[in-house]
């Protein structure tokens, strides 16, 4: 019979053991089973969890790297719902939503309203400049003559490379 954790939160960061420490003793007060899942365990964890020795109703994931497929964190994730249960902060729609591109586009594809925006390719990232035409008044924005779209590059967040509006011109 495969033993079964309430409640699974998962990360290899140690400032997170306060927090650790504390869901394990509000689980406790309710009675609920607890596991923290950190790097000395998230290998032999997951593959206790393929091997059905042990089951997860609920994974807290706070770590997972969605850009890493052999990430450990992401493979717990993914294994904790291939069993059908619940992950908390799912790596797999975390990614849509810090990358910024594709989120920008499911806004627009669910008619939520955005300010006017420009996307920039991945390959014009390094020449790309906030022209007199894209700076021109916006239909969006009457109100501000000279108003700079928003301007993100199709990238996950956590890439540090970006695009600085206001500080690149064709025309200083």
């Amino acid at each position: 019979m495969a033993e079964t954790y309430d409640i699974v939160l998962s990360s290899p960061f140690s400032n997170y053991g306060f927090f650790g420490h504390k869901m394990r003793e509000y689980c406790g007060q309710m009675g609920l089973s607890f596991f923290l899942v950190n790097d000395v365990w998230v290998k032999e964890f997951t593959q206790k969890l393929r091997d059905r020795e042990i089951r997860v109703k609920v994974l807290l994931d706070l770590t997972a790297n969605q850009t890493i497929e052999d990430d450990p964190y992401l493979m717990l994730a993914r294994e904790v719902k291939r069993q059908r249960g619940t992950v908390i902060d799912d790596p797999d729609v975390t990614v849509t939503a810090a990358h910024k591109g594709k989120f920008h586009q499911t806004l627009l594809e669910n008619h939520i309203p955005v300010p006017e925006t420009v996307v920039v390719e991945r390959g014009g990232l390094d020449t790309f400049k906030i022209t007199d035409e894209i700076s021109r008044d916006s239909p969006d924005q009457p109100d501000f003559p000279g108003y700079n779209p928003s301007v993100i590059p199709p990238t996950i967040i956590t890439n540090p490379k970006g695009v600085k509006c206001g500080l690149i011109r064709s025309n200083p």
